[in-house]
């Protein structure tokens, strides 16, 4: 158990992953806190460890889970697509990368694991250390390899409704 207690690891990635052509489309906020919610009863979770890049996410678990939030203080974010543009720190990228390698180890520990087709999750499957963890994986679907289209294809479903091709309210998940 991570930190004697039951908890569930959720990988949510945000920024550059709404625009990146080809890569699996990403949860909006509603679908994974729903997801979240669900995984949280169905497992009996008391705690949850997110990582995540982007800012705006980690505000929305701290105020939907605020009694079981748990995260890196000190691991990068922003809610724009700048990570590789802006080098607010010194020795930024090192930075970003040890805290990367460090969210992905401990959520290699979690008992439950949310997570899309990255190399963090790969790793984290790969790393193995809680060999009875149960993981859910979100499909959305893959963006547009045309990058004028990736750059728009996720925030224009985000808004479509369902039978207009826009995103399911029911995240579709595959426990793997």
């Amino acid at each position: 158990k991570f930190f004697r207690q039951k908890t569930l690891g959720v990988h949510f990635r945000g920024t550059s992953y709404k625009q990146s052509p080809g890569h699996p489309l990403p949860a909006t906020k509603e679908q994974m806190i729903k997801l979240v919610k669900k995984i949280v009863k169905k497992d009996k979770i008391d705690k949850i460890f997110l990582s995540s890049e982007e800012k705006g996410y980690l505000h929305l678990f701290k105020k939907e889970f605020s009694e079981k939030i748990m995260f890196l203080e000190n691991s990068y974010r922003s809610n724009k697509n700048d990570a590789f543009k802006i080098y607010p720190r010194l020795n930024h990228r090192y930075k970003m990368g040890r805290e990367i390698l460090i969210e992905t180890l401990l959520l290699s520990y979690c008992d439950s694991f949310i997570f899309l087709n990255s190399n963090v999750s790969s790793a984290v499957i790969s790393l193995n250390y809680n060999k009875n963890q149960k993981r859910y994986k979100i499909d959305n679907g893959f963006n547009s390899k045309n990058i004028f289209f990736a750059i728009v294809l996720w925030y224009i479903k985000r808004f479509l409704p369902e039978f207009l091709g826009g995103f399911k309210k029911d995240i579709i998940v595959e426990e793997v």
